[in-house]
């Protein structure tokens, strides 16, 4: 059966849901709530010091950004494992991970893309200055080595994540 989750514990609104492991995640205006659906019951939350503006999951682990872009990174059961500082100043709006290359994306505002290699741990940006849509990038999918952009306004930008190349804007 489905389960509709229409508010959470903790969180007045809810942003973004995903499921890992058997638990949903809430993301919402305070923390994320977590519940455990094989017992239907709500766990303790989790609270990320920069708040939860959007989160994604490698399969194993929870990625979650707040008001800065720091990322936290979780275990499934709860625990946080580190939080990566990227060290530039930009507006994070939304999170995706891209298993062809083992990389965390971040959706940036005014700012682009952000890509960060996981196994590496090297940055890399696209903006305006690589040919990159011009715009406000609200948020961020990946499918096999491409991501895709929507930019407000002008259409979904998209890159590939092997080359580094900006494939260009769909209108």
């Amino acid at each position: 059966g489905d389960l509709l989750l229409a508010t959470t514990p903790t969180n007045f609104e809810v942003y973004n849901v995903l499921e890992l492991n058997g638990v949903l995640y809430a993301a919402g205006d305070v923390c994320i709530d977590r519940f455990n659906v094989h017992t239907r019951s709500w766990m303790e939350p989790l609270f990320p010091e920069n708040g939860v503006i959007s989160m994604t999951t490698d399969g194993s682990r929870l990625f979650s950004v707040g008001d800065e872009l720091s990322i936290d990174v979780w275990a499934s059961n709860g625990s946080k494992i580190e939080t990566i500082t990227l060290g530039m100043s930009a507006n994070p709006t939304s999170l995706a991970w891209d298993s062809l290359t083992g990389s965390l994306l971040v959706a940036m505002g005014e700012d682009g893309l952000g890509r960060l290699e996981m196994s590496s741990g090297s940055i890399d940006v696209w903006n305006e200055n690589d040919d990159f849509e011009d715009g406000f990038a609200f948020d961020v999918v990946a499918r096999n080595g491409i991501a895709f952009v929507p930019i407000e306004g002008e259409g979904v930008a998209r890159v590939d994540l092997v080359s580094g190349d900006v494939l260009g804007t769909w209108k």
